[in-house]
């Protein structure tokens, strides 16, 4: 297994990427028990099982890379429960298996193989990009399984494909968060044939635009608001559209804003103008191409009504959202203000902490300046008291010297005094032994 990519190490995810022919290391080696993303791009394989990705693993894989490979059926895919992000591209796989298991997929990618039908996607309530290019496909009924206000597809990729008929667009009027579809390589130019078939029609954008009025891109360019708005009108004066099945539009959905109560105006007035239309004509002409017309008046009011009420729908949406996304601004710019006074009073506390060093090494030293010049004193002092010392001792020696002279000098007199008494004591003798 080499090193992932560096985005996915900045995010601190576990990247196995096996060379071809070297599968058995994503078997073998431990960190495949980790494993957060599998990149198996070119590894020649010809059905999942090849991997040999641990079983344990199976839980905590996030993303599995199989583009380039020389697979014909998605079986084994049940097991990766937890997969964000599923690339098939570049295999040739003929048809979608069920992925209804994997209800965490926010990414399908299966460009570049021989899909003939859409399939398999029911239940994929967490998906928002799905990647269909180049495939043979030549109706999109099967977009149906995506329909419903609990999913939330928002790109859909189906260049170089073989839809020929607008009638196909229909299917993609029940997937209500679409954002950006794409059918053809290079709009805008004439005579390059590189998307569908429908990308000649000269109402393809119209169409499309009538089908999806929430599209923010269409074939990699923005829809313009006078673009959109030329496809509302063409769709209210046609008497008949291309839209949605009935109920993807909320009628009983309330109003929450001044823009959403407008077009909810303009939509009663609309009616009423209609109705009172209608009401002419079958009261001036009786006969039954009147009564045609008049109930041909009547859908086209109902369209109209259901067009103006998605139109309010979808400006409470984007009011809400605006509301929403200001709100977020406000909360970030108080949490910069918060950020800001915290930084000052951290800045005025380091400017303190700063002047109280100051004064302390100051303070330390004026200390050491005093330690210094005690020292000095205390070794003058030392000095001077070893001085009388040694005076002390030499005067302690002198005495000593002296006491021991003094004490000789009267041993000696005692001596003398002794030998005078005895000799006195002798002469005394002496003259009392003389004769009378």
């Amino acid at each position: 297994c080499s090193e992932g990519t560096p985005a996915a190490a900045g995010l601190g995810l576990a990247t196995c990427r096996p060379m071809a022919g070297e599968l058995q290391s994503v078997a073998n080696a431990e960190a495949a028990h980790g494993l957060v993303t599998v990149d198996l791009l070119g590894a020649g394989l010809a059905s999942l099982a090849e991997s040999k990705i641990p079983e344990e693993a199976s839980g905590r894989l996030r993303r599995l890379n199989l583009h380039m490979n020389r697979l014909t059926s998605m079986e084994g895919l049940g097991r990766f429960v937890n997969l964000e992000e599923l690339i098939l591209s570049g295999n040739a796989l003929a048809e979608i298996g069920n992925l209804s298991a994997l209800r965490h997929l926010r990414v399908v990618d299966l460009s570049s193989n021989y899909i003939r039908l859409i399939s398999g996607l029911a239940g994929l309530t967490a998906l928002e990009h799905l990647n269909l290019a180049y495939n043979q496909l030549q109706a999109l009924d099967g977009m149906q399984q995506l329909w419903g206000r609990q999913y939330r597809l928002r790109t859909l990729d189906l260049r170089q494909n073989c839809v020929g008929s607008l009638a196909q667009l229909l299917f993609l009027g029940g997937c209500t968060t679409l954002e950006e579809v794409s059918f053809t390589q290079r709009a805008g130019r004439a005579g390059v044939q590189e998307g569908n078939k429908i990308c000649a029609d000269p109402n393809y954008r119209t169409a499309v635009l009538q089908v999806s009025p929430g599209l923010r891109v269409l074939d990699g360019s923005s829809v313009a608001e006078a673009e959109r708005k030329s496809a509302r009108l063409a769709f209210s004066q046609a008497g008949a559209s291309p839209s949605a099945a009935p109920g993807t539009v909320d009628r009983a959905k309330p109003f929450g804003d001044q823009e959403a109560a407008s077009a909810h105006h303009r939509m009663v007035e609309l009616a009423d103008h209609l109705q009172g239309v209608v009401e002419e004509l079958e009261s001036c002409a009786p006969n039954a191409r009147a009564a045609a017309a008049a109930a041909s008046w009547k859908a086209s009011a109902a369209l109209v009504q259901e067009e103006v009420l998605a139109e309010a729908n979808a400006l409470c949406q984007s009011s809400r959202a605006e509301a929403k996304l200001a709100e977020q601004n406000l909360e970030e710019r108080q949490r910069e203000a918060h950020l800001r006074m915290d930084l000052e009073h951290l800045a005025l506390e380091l400017q303190r902490r700063e002047e109280t060093h100051r004064a302390a090494e100051e303070e330390l030293e004026g200390l050491q300046l005093s330690l210094s010049e005690a020292g000095s004193e205390h070794s003058r002092e030392a000095e001077q008291l070893e001085r009388e010392l040694c005076c002390s001792h030499e005067l302690q020696a002198r005495i000593q010297e002296e006491r021991s002279r003094e004490s000789a000098a009267l041993q000696e007199e005692r001596r003398l005094a002794t030998r005078l008494l005895w000799s006195e004591e002798s002469a005394a003798s002496r003259v009392v032994d003389l004769p009378a």
